[in-house]
């Protein structure tokens, strides 16, 4: 796994929670589809895009979890690219969910965990969009030689990425809102929000930006 030098920057005006160290970890989670992976026409990831505001390294889940034709990284490997990334590294971003994976660990060691929760309309229509986009080849796959194909999209099981979307749109809602305010960090201001049709992500977005040109 490639390991970044990371930039200092003055971490006590970003709205983002820090650590003891005035080290900064970001988590990106939420349904696939809610905007983690789809800024800029659905080319830019919100991961990617706090990453090159920060000058911090970041990681896909995604991208670790699938090797080429979807075969899955084994759990203990998978777990521990993640270890070894959160060791190198003082300051990154992870996106992804994967808990039945990596358990609590990318919860427990990130400073500022971002949820992305835009309406279902909103960002299912935008998958749609970015699953026939990659069909034709003008989106990305998830993980490199991943390619989607008409069986796996229409299949009705996990395999899909429209009906995992459409089938785990409740439970991730009701999860993040349950973790949400039942986490102690969450009255520190370790949680952040990010709904609406694209407001609260630009918003966001560029006070980070302004804060870190500023720094």
């Amino acid at each position: 796994m490639e390991v970044h030098t990371n930039s200092p920057i003055h971490r006590r005006d970003l709205p983002v929670k820090c650590d003891d160290n005035g080290n900064i970890r970001i988590l990106v989670v939420g349904n696939s589809g809610t905007g983690k992976h789809e800024l800029a026409f659905l080319t830019t990831t919100m991961a990617d895009r706090l990453g090159g505001l920060l000058k911090f390294p970041v990681v896909h889940l995604d991208e670790v979890h699938w090797l080429p034709n979807w075969v899955e990284t084994p759990r203990d490997e998978f777990r521990g690219q993640i270890q070894e990334f959160t060791n190198t590294n003082d300051n990154w971003v992870i996106d992804g969910n994967y808990k039945s994976s990596v358990g609590d660990l990318t919860f427990s060691l990130a400073t500022t965990i971002v949820w992305m929760d835009p309406p279902f309309i909103l960002y299912f229509s935008r998958l749609i969009l970015r699953t026939f986009f990659g069909l034709l080849g003008w989106t990305p796959p998830c993980s490199p030689g991943c390619d989607e194909n008409l069986k796996s999209i229409f299949t009705l099981g996990e395999q899909s990425i429209l009906w995992y979307a459409w089938t785990q749109h409740r439970p991730y809602k009701e999860f993040y809102t349950s973790r949400m305010r039942t986490d102690e960090a969450c009255s520190e201001g370790k949680w952040v929000r990010l709904g609406g049709w694209g407001s609260d992500s630009r918003k966001w977005l560029t006070s980070i930006e302004s804060l870190s040109k500023a720094s």
